[in-house]
């Protein structure tokens, strides 16, 4: 379960620190808050105390920032402001830097940033965690260190203070060690591509489900042994069910088999769909393409919505069917896949 507290909007704690930086703090608000410190979060208690600390007012300053770091985790936003627990915690990072770079909070921070750096999933996240992070390495500008790359027991580069891009066929596989000797601090990261052999997308379900059925457009009649004739014209129906908590920027791709090809009533107006939804999905934004349709639309919690398409089946032969998907663009928890297969498209029949 989830423990809710009544709190001041983080955009007026935000409005403070920015004031506070021109060199125009409102000093009455500042102090109202800071009397009323259950109305401000973790993370703006930060922000809060900064504003003391641009404004000159030191006391202030250390009677609201916490002594010691502890990580907030305030609930995922998939729109509006996009708060999160990456963004929550770089924020409280940044103005450290800012007002007191020198606080015992400030590395442990940098390292839980550090370790969670795959979670960052918008921009808000990103834009934040890449502006405390800089104002840290900008602490290091007088670093005297020198790295050797090593792979498999040989040097293969070295880092002397500039930044440094390896690229190699010889990592692949390797074991990697970097030898470092002056004094300083160096940041580095790595990044690995490609695309797994024979891996099957594992269909699952997580805070929201997407299901994908086939009809005869003609008939009505749903197609259940995936067996299509060529010329013929199918109805894709989408349905998607939230699960607790609503979503935005939620978008839904439905990869369609070699065989197929997508219908555009714009170009055909005698094959437009006239099949009524009991629960429209609302569609913010619609993208068709040679070999699939996004949609991008809004999660309703406990609540189901639909959208259908056609499809004309175009060759015969056998495809695969690939999964359709739904997930939140901010949110990787929020993700569903399902419906992989096989179909066939048989010789025409009158």
């Amino acid at each position: 379960g989830r423990t809710v507290h009544k709190i001041a909007n983080k955009e007026i704690l935000y409005s403070l620190y920015v004031l506070a930086l021109a060199g125009e703090g409102d000093i009455a608000t500042m102090n109202y808050y800071k009397a009323r410190p259950h109305l401000v979060s973790a993370d703006m208690r930060y922000m809060l105390a900064g504003s003391y600390a641009l404004m000159g007012r030191w006391n202030s300053y250390y009677e609201v920032v916490p002594s010691s770091f502890e990580p907030v985790h305030p609930v995922r936003l998939t729109g509006c402001s996009f708060d999160s627990d990456i963004r929550a915690n770089a924020i409280m990072l940044n103005v450290l830097l800012e007002v007191e770079p020198t606080n015992k909070q400030v590395q442990v921070i940098i390292k839980y940033l550090s370790r969670n750096s795959n979670s960052m999933y918008s921009t808000q996240e990103r834009s934040f965690a890449f502006l405390a992070l800089g104002k840290a390495a900008s602490l290091n500008a007088d670093a005297n260190v020198s790295i050797d790359v090593i792979v498999n027991g040989n040097t293969l580069n070295k880092f002397s203070g500039k930044d440094l891009t390896v690229t190699n066929e010889k990592l692949n596989g390797a074991n990697v060690t970097l030898k470092a000797t002056g004094s300083g601090e160096v940041y580095y990261f790595w990044n690995a591509e490609g695309v797994k052999v024979n891996e099957k997308v594992k269909e699952e379900d997580s805070y929201v489900q997407i299901r994908r059925t086939y009809f005869g457009y003609k008939t009505g009649r749903k197609i259940f042994d995936n067996k299509f004739y060529q010329g013929e014209l199918i109805v894709c129906k989408i349905e998607l069910t939230g699960f607790g908590r609503d979503a935005e920027n939620i978008v839904i791709s439905d990869l369609i088999p070699a065989g197929f090809e997508i219908e555009n009533p714009r170009l055909n107006p005698a094959t437009e769909l006239t099949w009524v939804p009991k629960n429209p999905l609302r569609v913010d934004y619609m993208d068709i393409r040679d070999d699939r349709l996004l949609l991008f639309t809004k999660l309703n919690s406990n609540k189901t919505n639909e959208f259908y398409y056609l499809l004309r089946v175009v060759n015969q032969g056998t495809y695969q069917l690939p999964v359709i998907g739904a997930e939140a663009m901010y949110d990787q928890e929020y993700h569903s896949y399902h419906g992989a297969g096989v179909i066939k498209v048989l010789e025409r029949w009158e």
